[in-house]
């Protein structure tokens, strides 16, 4: 029988301890004997939230018996769990209330009985120790079992001295008698470790995905009428009711006519998108119909699209690899602490000579207790699991907080062209023959021929130039075919025999490689939507021509611009050909680097570290090693996996025809074909690098604060603060970092829809003006950079934007026919 337990981890600080707990309980199996068995089938550590939750599937046990197994397990390994939550609240209570009084008595209780001052002593001690029960448990397993000293070290040894001073004080009369001074640090730690768990709640538990849809939903039954149940009871197959302006709980298919949805929790439109019977549903899509619709079920509630995006976030929550900060942070802990004990021992001698014993023991206490860094252990993932929540309701996935923070670092991005920053959604614009003399016999046989050669493609324009010749329904022929050697060319195109004929289809390059002469034809044609051209040649020579075309996204251009406004260089990187590539260039109205006809098999065409030439990865690689900076790379294809890899951040966009594995390679995955998350990636990372800088300097800003307070005081005054002063202080110090996680958390994002809507129209009027100039004067659009600069365009514009300043609103055909269209969208 499958089980689920959660624990709680008192004694974990920091990534390094988790392993233990995953050495003694991942995949492991107990064969307990007389058919009693415990075996743990999935394990998820949340760090942060210092928790773990166990799968076990037992056999002939109790579950009271499996918690007590697993705490034992953890125990043998120096892990401390427990499968309920520890009253901080309480023991804050009972050392703060009961140290007060200790204090007040030592101000105003003088001349106790003796006996009454042992029964005194004998209750405060054994309160300290019940109080402060974990924290030295946790410190001497820390020190002995991992060799660190942490934060229950200064805050152990505190304790330990002032109760050893105060009961040495009844022997030694010199020394300090301290009776409220352990039980004041023990209840203002646990008020402190109560305050954490509940800025933490605040800070980083919200209301899951799944959540968000209705728990009861209309079901239903055998006789066509509908019923309310719970949304868990539902079945695949079952047929469910949505009200108008309910968001949907379970993915489905769509039963009626027509219907509009809000579908930004797929793909972030904030318009209401139309869908007919038979269009594919998810969870989390809002019903903006005035008329309920009818779903049939195809995955139940913890395989819907909300739950799997809640186990998204777990995971990466989770599992996520430890940022460059978080190391800097531990690493900077390990050897603070340790500090801490020198530099306390070196004051307190130094007051020793000064001020004598009593006064350097009081001074001791206060310096460990106020200088703890309670919160820097939990700067970096208190800020990453606020940053990756709040980037995944933007619909942005981050894997890891290495990711993140490599994400802030980034200098350059690199693009990939079709389905990244356009459409990918390909047309077969036109099929034009060379020979105009071909009968309709030869033209279906060409046809054919077409279908043999990318009946098997992978790549979407290769499917789409399949699916529609399969529209057509032409006559079948007999082929002896055979592929020949070269196989298949990512993006360059594919070659075959076909009844002793060779046959190629590809771009550009391929035909240059196989030195076929493609004339005038090789030109893009000016009246066509922007594209790409695809050649096919039988024997060497060029017989037809296909026009693919592909729009760009609405928001590509305004992207790229945004991006170059927050530093960082922009590169397209594409399969295509150059003359391909240079025409979408100039459609984004911005200059970039463009490398073209970069293939996957040079990717792949070594085993050896080195890319081969013409690379995607090849052109990542170089672009690294010059001036050591971090390049993202941003893809939607099976040809960008290894190039992202070689990357910094790997950052996957969905497109129309999106490779499915991608996202398990991809740092970030943006979950949307909206390439605005792109700013939005990079908003989240840069501000939460700000937010953790800001913390760690606030952390160490207190801990310089209290040493020179506590000097002051000693020297100005001759007087020690109080530990508990000390501890109250730390108090203080962990609300504001909580406060300011909850600020980065609470912050709102740059509205890049709405900041950009009155420059996208601009664009659309631009790049019409700039298409009509071009025409006119009978300019490619697709010249290189360095003709265009020498071109009479480039006299043209600036001297009719100054001799005709109305030249912005000339109402040509063309800028009016654009225009419109904008309009109209």
């Amino acid at each position: 029988m499958l089980k689920n337990f959660k624990f709680n981890l008192s004694d974990v600080e920091c990534a390094a301890c988790i392993e233990p707990v995953k050495g003694a309980l991942k995949n492991k199996k107990w064969e307990l004997g007389n058919n009693e068995r415990i075996q743990i089938t999935a394990l998820s550590i949340n760090l942060l939230r210092k928790t773990f939750e166990i799968e076990v599937d037992s056999e002939g046990v109790t579950d009271a018996f499996i918690q007590k197994f697993v705490t034992d397990e953890l125990a043998e390994v120096g892990v401390t769990a427990d499968s309920t939550a520890a009253p901080h609240v309480l023991k804050a209570i009972i050392g703060i209330v009961s140290g007060a009084g200790f204090l007040l008595l030592s101000i105003f209780g003088g001349g106790l009985p003796l006996i009454a001052t042992y029964i005194l002593t004998a209750i405060s001690t054994t309160l300290s120790l019940y109080l402060g029960k974990e924290i030295f448990v946790e410190a001497f397993k820390k020190t002995t079992r991992l060799h660190t000293l942490d934060m229950n070290a200064l805050f152990s040894v505190s304790a330990v001295t002032a109760m050893t001073v105060s009961i040495a004080s009844f022997f030694v009369p010199w020394m300090p008698c301290m009776l409220d001074a352990a039980l004041l640090i023990f209840g203002f730690r646990h008020l402190g470790l109560a305050i954490e768990d509940k800025a933490k709640q605040q800070v980083i538990d919200s209301m899951s995905f799944k959540e968000r849809a209705p728990r009861k939903i209309l079901l239903g039954n055998k006789d066509g009428e509908f019923e309310e149940c719970n949304v868990d009871e539902v079945k695949v197959g079952d047929i469910i009711c949505v009200q108008p302006g309910q968001i949907i709980p379970l993915d489905g298919k769509c039963l009626s006519a027509a219907a509009k949805l809000d579908i930004s929790i797929i793909d972030g439109s904030i318009k209401s998108t139309p869908i007919n019977a038979g269009a594919e549903i998810f969870a989390g899509m809002k019903l903006n119909s005035a008329m309920p619709i009818k779903i049939e079920v195809k995955k139940i509630e913890a395989e819907s699209h909300l739950a799997r995006m809640d186990a998204e976030i777990l995971q990466a929550e989770s599992d996520k690899m430890q940022a460059p900060l978080e190391a800097s942070a531990q690493k900077i802990l390990k050897y603070f602490v340790p500090a801490v004990f020198i530099l306390t021992i070196v004051i307190a001698t130094g007051v020793s000579f000064v001020a004598g014993a009593a006064m350097a023991i009081k001074c001791a206490i206060s310096l460990l207790v106020s200088a703890c860094p309670c919160t820097l252990g939990s700067i970096v993932p208190l800020a990453v699991t606020v940053a990756i929540e709040k980037a995944a309701k933007e619909n942005v996935l981050f894997k890891s907080g290495e990711a993140l923070q490599a994400a802030a670092e980034t200098d350059i991005v690199v693009f990939d062209l079709n389905g990244t920053l356009t459409e990918g959604k390909f047309q077969v614009n036109d099929i034009q023959f060379m020979d105009n003399k071909l009968t309709s016999g030869d033209k279906k046989y060409l046809y054919y021929c077409l279908y043999e050669l990318e009946k098997n493609a992978t790549h979407p324009m290769g499917i789409t130039i399949r699916k529609k010749l399969e529209e057509w329904n032409f006559d079948k022929f007999s082929f002896n075919s055979a592929i020949d050697d070269d196989g298949i060319v990512h993006h360059a195109g594919r070659k075959l025999f076909i009844n002793n004929e060779c046959f190629r289809i590809g771009n550009v390059t391929m035909m240059k490689e196989a030195d076929i002469k493609l004339g005038r034809y090789e030109i893009f044609p000016q009246d066509k939507p922007p594209g790409q051209v695809l050649f096919l040649a039988r024997d060497n020579k060029l017989v037809a021509r296909i026009i693919m075309t592909d729009s760009l996204k609405r928001d590509a251009g305004l992207v790229i611009s945004e991006l170059k406004k927050r530093g960082k260089d922009v590169h397209i990187c594409t399969g295509v050909d150059r003359e391909t590539a240079l025409r979408y260039v100039d459609q984004l109205n911005a200059n970039q680097e463009v490398i073209a006809e970069a293939n996957l098999l040079a990717d792949c065409s070594s085993s050896t570290s080195l890319p081969g030439k013409n690379s995607k990865k090849a052109y990542i690689v170089n672009l690294q090693n010059e001036g050591k900076k971090k390049v993202a790379m941003i893809g939607d294809q099976d040809n960008d996996v290894v190039p992202m890899a070689a990357s910094d951040v790997g950052i996957f966009v969905k497109s129309a025809a999106n490779a499915e594995m991608m996202g398990a390679k991809a740092d970030v995955i943006i979950q949307s074909s909206s390439l605005l998350p792109v700013l939005t990636t990079f908003d989240i990372a840069d501000d939460m690098v700000s937010n953790i800088k800001q913390n760690m300097f606030m952390s160490f800003g207190y801990n310089f604060t209290t040493f020179c307070l506590d000097m002051g005081c000693w020297f100005g005054l001759g007087l020690s603060l109080n530990p508990a002063i000390g501890v109250a202080m730390m108090i203080l110090q962990a609300s504001v970092v909580f406060l300011n996680v909850y600020r980065f958390k609470q912050s709102a994002l740059v509205d890049h829809e709405g900041e950009t809507s009155q420059s996208l129209e601009q664009n659309e009027f631009t790049n019409a003006t700039t298409h009509f100039i071009h025409h006119s004067l009978g300019i490619s659009p697709s010249q290189t950079p360095e003709a265009k600069t020498s071109s009479p365009i480039s006299n043209v514009v600036p001297l009719l934007s100054t001799s005709c300043p109305q030249f912005t609103s000339l109402p040509t055909l063309e800028a009016q026919h654009h225009s419109q269209q904008f309009q109209r969208k």
